[in-house]
């Protein structure tokens, strides 16, 4: 009987260890677990405004130039003996020397009726000296204007510089019915004035101007 007593004390001690191991272990878990109190928030270092990012600058392209050919590198050249000017055309037109100079896209030994106006389809260039000299001190310009009457009208005015020569490319119209314009160049060679004289409405007013721009004074 004693002894179980005794046995049932030790039990009793036994569980109230236990609980008490347990308590304190629990209480040092939560202990630990527990999150610390917050402080004052970290301060973040203050940002400007974003910078782009520099876009790279475009590499400039190499661009070769074009050179447009000569369309007079085959032509004849034409060098007259006495006015001391030289002048290109086609190959496959005809020119007639002289004191005036012809150049025409056919020919025109096969003309039965010269004094007849010309088709559109083809073009006659006459080329000679002006009857009325250049005196010094007025302009190629003025000149021109000078000796223009009521009978005809400008309708187009351009300056030129033919290998350096003044010169003055005019379009001119008589005022008569019926009457076709004409293109007109004059290139100063003080005092001569020479006169490249054709119609402006021919479908060959391209090749008009390459000849054109072909004459230069050999001296």
């Amino acid at each position: 009987m004693k002894r179980t007593k005794l046995t049932k004390l030790g039990l009793a001690l036994i569980v109230v260890g236990v609980a008490a191991l347990l308590v304190v272990g629990a209480s040092t878990y939560l202990g630990l677990a527990a999150p610390a109190p917050a402080g004052p928030p970290t301060p973040v270092p203050p940002f400007g405004p974003p910078v782009p990012f520099p876009t790279p600058a475009p590499k400039p392209r190499l661009v070769s130039p074009v050179i447009e050919p000569d369309p007079t590198v085959e032509w004849r050249e034409f060098v007259h003996p006495d006015l001391k000017y030289s002048i290109k055309y086609p190959g496959k037109w005809y020119l007639i020397p002289g004191s005036i100079v012809f150049i025409t896209s056919y020919d025109m030994r096969t003309v039965k009726n010269p004094s007849m106006p010309l088709p559109k389809t083809e073009i006659k260039i006459d080329i000679m000296v002006a009857t009325r000299p250049l005196p010094a001190g007025q302009s190629l310009r003025e000149w021109l204007y000078s000796q223009i009457t009521d009978k005809s009208i400008i309708l187009e005015e351009v300056a030129l510089s033919l290998g350096g020569a003044e010169a003055l490319k005019v379009v001119i119209e008589d005022r008569d019915p019926g009457a076709r314009p004409a293109t007109v160049v004059y290139v100063a060679q003080r005092p001569k004035v020479i006169k490249i004289v054709s119609s402006a409405e021919s479908v060959y007013a391209n090749i008009f101007d390459q000849i054109v721009a072909s004459f230069r004074f050999t001296q």
